[in-house]
């Protein structure tokens, strides 16, 4: 009996490695989109609140969303959001002014926690309908 090796296959298992780059661009792209709505459903909340500290809605309203490496972040570049979200001491002027921790970002990703794992459950058992899986 003779044996066939993945090197003397030649043709047809590049064709399959190509076809298998295809699937994982695709799966990676479809994981970036369903992570990056699940980001904006928080910040849209976050943006909306009107719990403290909210004075002018500037800080809420500066709240975006990242995705880098698998990674989705929410952040503000403004100087202030750390102070508030996490609480501490700035002194302008020289004249300490303290503020309580608020979690203004932590305190909705954490609520909205069970939210986000069912859209993130039913978002994989679509993809894998879509592409043959089930």
């Amino acid at each position: 009996m003779a044996s066939t090796s993945l090197a003397s296959a030649g043709p047809e298992v590049e064709k399959i490695g190509k076809s298998l780059a295809v699937i994982a661009k695709g799966i990676e792209r479809d994981l970036r989109d369903e992570l990056k709505g699940v980001g904006e459903l928080i910040a849209s909340g976050i943006r909306a609140s009107t719990a403290y500290p909210y004075l002018t809605g500037e800080t809420r309203h500066s709240v975006r969303v990242g995705f880098r490496g698998g990674v989705v972040s929410l952040y503000s570049n403004l100087p202030q959001a750390p102070v508030l979200e996490f609480g501490g001491t700035i002194q302008p002027n020289g004249v300490p002014i303290r503020f309580k921790e608020s979690a203004f970002v932590r305190g909705p990703v954490e609520r909205k926690a069970p939210e986000v794992e069912r859209w993130l459950e039913k978002s994989f058992e679509s993809w894998a309908a879509r592409n043959g899986f089930h």
